[in-house]
């Protein structure tokens, strides 16, 4: 009571004032309830505007997405430049903001130079297996045509010559379209990439800055201990996706290279193209290799049957060699969630977001995951109940929640 008149408030302001809490408290759960209903009522609208949201700052998010996988690769050029320009420099403070510079613009080259290497690799094989399918695939379809001409009945003969007919009329004409609608999409993602290079070294020139005033809001906005907890999430968040980012980024190339070497030996065709597809689909965990060998798998088989057959048992081995050696060597648990979770996530993400979504679906659902343990084993903790789910398989509902009844493990999933 002391306090409150020491701070001038009187019981009934403070009856008021706690009223008004509650009103607003209660006002905040009716919009929340109105806009989850309105989410769900009228989910493809909502989906619509998101879509456009997210078209229009496409360029932003690429440029964001490059700086976070350029920025190790300039912590580590700025730990070779800082001491050498720091000691050449006047003051400390023009040497760092040099090797600061000089780290990102390496950077941006090597990233640039790798895009453009990839590219030369791709194009070439690319044209000259658009130009075999078309040189190859209208003979193949009439040699078909006659066989089962020669081999069937009249009636199944006449429904293979209406597939045929199908395939020339009506599917080459929409495959036309397809491509000329992915053409235009490709010019505007190339054009949004450009942007987003630019938009990446803004972003890792300022990165200090944007990193003090993130840590600003949130001591504005919460209490210390809560800051604590969410800048804890947040460098946790970061290991998961840089662990998993660029693990899978170098076991892929260690794919690539292992299948270009050995399709080399095999005198597969299409060599380079195959190993490039397979070595980039290799990212997307579970499915990137199907993804990969499926398409390649047609191509060779078109050129070389039972080349395209051997390239099949190549790609098995290869992929039993890769899920249970390479890649739990370089991956080891960096997302901590399980097959299903991760299966889970690639449809989900894949079927929202497409080809990215697949690649950046594991890492997010993991620290998603993370996030969520977090918040319900600090529950768990604050009862002083186990947080390891294999206490609660026997636990005895009747004593769940007495004083003693097992130790807080550390241990979670």
């Amino acid at each position: 009571m002391q306090n409150d008149k020491k701070s001038g408030r009187t019981p009934k302001m403070l009856t008021l004032n706690a009223a008004f809490t509650r009103g607003l408290i209660a006002f905040g759960v009716i919009l929340c309830s109105i806009l989850v209903f309105f989410f769900f009522y009228r989910f493809e609208t909502v989906s619509n505007i998101v879509s456009s949201f997210f078209s229009y700052i496409s360029a932003i998010i690429y440029g964001l997405a490059i700086a976070y996988l350029l920025n190790p690769l300039v912590k580590r050029f700025q730990k070779l430049f800082d001491k050498l320009f720091t000691a050449k420099c006047k003051t400390e403070k023009k040497g760092l903001r040099i090797s600061k510079g000089i780290s990102i613009s390496l950077s941006i080259v090597i990233f640039i130079a790798a895009i453009i290497i990839l590219i030369v690799m791709i194009i070439p094989g690319l044209v000259t297996s658009i130009t075999t399918l078309i040189d190859v695939l209208p003979p193949k379809i009439d040699q078909l045509n006659a066989w089962f001409n020669d081999k069937t009945n009249e009636k199944f003969a006449t429904y293979i010559s209406d597939v045929t007919l199908w395939l020339e009329k009506e599917l080459l004409p929409s495959a036309a379209k397809y491509i000329t609608a992915g053409v235009s999409s490709t010019v505007a993602s190339i054009l949004n990439f450009i942007i987003g290079i630019v938009v990446a070294v803004y972003a890792l020139c300022d990165k200090e800055k944007f990193v003090g005033q993130t840590k600003k809001l949130l001591y504005a906005l919460f209490k210390p201990k809560t800051v604590g907890k969410i800048l804890d999430t947040a460098r946790h968040t970061d290991r998961i996706f840089g662990g998993f980012l660029s693990g899978k980024i170098i076991d892929s190339i260690i794919v690539g290279i292992i299948t270009f070497i050995s399709l080399t030996i095999m005198k597969t065709p299409y060599t380079l193209l195959v190993s490039v597809i397979v070595g980039v689909t290799n990212i997307i965990p579970f499915f990137g290799p199907f993804i990969g060998a499926i398409p390649s798998a047609l191509l060779i088989f078109l050129s070389s049957p039972i080349k395209g057959l051997y390239f099949v048992l190549f790609i098995i081995v290869l992929q039993q060699i890769d899920g249970n050696i390479i890649g739990p060597k370089i991956l080891g648990s960096t997302t901590g969630i399980s097959e299903f979770w991760v299966t889970f996530a690639l449809l989900l993400f894949g079927g929202w977001f497409g080809f990215v979504g697949m690649i950046i679906g594991v890492p997010l659902f993991a620290a998603l995951w993370y996030i969520l343990s977090a918040i319900v084993n600090n529950h768990l903790k604050d009862k002083n109940m186990p947080v390891d789910s294999s206490a609660y398989l026997d636990i005895d509902e009747q004593k769940v929640g007495e004083p003693g009844d097992g130790q807080v493990s550390e241990n979670s999933d």
